[in-house]
C-alpha cells in the first residue's frame, strides 16, 4: 500500500465513521497485508488496525471485508474489553460506580459512543465477554470496573430483536453484570436505516 492509498483510505475510514483524522489516529492505524501478517493476524489483509490501550491486544477490521469476516486478530490471542482511547478518564470511570457503563459490539461502536459522551465498553462479539478457549465465562480486562450499584445498558446491534444468538448473548451478559451486583438494562436499537 503506498503512503497515498493509506492516506486515501485513512481518511475515507474517518469519513465513513465520523471521526476526524486525529481520533481515528488515536485509536489505531491503517493496516496493509504485510502489517497485518507481522502483528501475526491471518487472513492478512488490509484494514483499520485498533491498538488496545495498555496491552498487545490488536485486532483488524478488514477494508473491505473478507466475505463473510469483517475482523482479525492474532491466532490463538485472548479476547478483551476494549477501553476506547477517545476517553482519557477510564480510571476515574471504572471507580465512580455514579457513571453509567454503556456495553457495545465492536471498538468502532464503542468509539463513537465514546466520542458522544458516554463511557462505553466494546467487545469484540456479543459472546466477548467471556473467553472459551481460556474457559473464562468473565473477562478479567472487564474488571477494572467496579459493577456494584453501577447502571449498565448492553447496548448491541439492531439485529437483537430478531437473532435469538444475540439475545442469548445479552442474557448471558446480563447474568454475568447483575452477579456482580450491577443494574442493567438492555438497550434495543431501530433497525430503521441500519446498513
Amino acid at each position: 500500500m503506498t503512503p497515498r492509498e493509506r492516506r486515501r483510505l485513512a481518511a475515507r475510514i474517518a469519513r465513513e465513521r465520523g471521526f476526524t483524522a486525529l481520533e481515528l489516529a488515536r485509536l489505531g492505524c491503517v493496516a496493509d497485508a504485510a502489517e497485518c501478517a507481522a502483528e501475526g493476524i491471518f487472513p492478512a489483509a488490509p484494514g483499520f488496525l485498533f491498538m488496545y490501550p495498555d496491552s498487545d491486544m490488536r485486532r483488524v477490521r478488514y477494508v473491505p471485508n473478507l466475505g463473510d469476516r469483517r475482523y482479525g486478530q492474532r491466532a490463538k490471542s485472548a479476547v478483551e474489553a476494549y477501553y476506547c482511547p477517545l476517553r482519557a478518564d477510564w480510571a476515574a470511570v471504572c471507580q465512580d460506580t455514579a457513571i453509567p457503563v454503556l456495553i457495545t459490539e465492536g471498538e468502532f461502536k464503542a468509539a463513537a459512543a465514546c466520542k458522544a459522551g458516554f463511557a462505553c465498553i466494546g467487545l469484540g462479539g456479543v459472546f466477548n465477554f467471556a473467553s472459551a478457549r481460556l474457559r473464562q465465562t468473565w473477562l478479567p480486562s472487564l474488571d477494572r470496573v467496579k459493577w456494584k450499584g453501577r447502571k449498565v445498558h448492553v447496548v448491541f446491534d439492531s439485529d437483537a430483536a430478531d437473532n435469538p444468538m444475540v439475545q442469548l448473548a445479552e442474557t448471558r451478559l446480563a447474568l454475568r453484570l447483575t452477579d456482580r451486583s450491577a443494574v442493567v438494562h438492555i438497550v434495543r436499537l431501530s433497525s430503521k436505516g441500519a446498513k
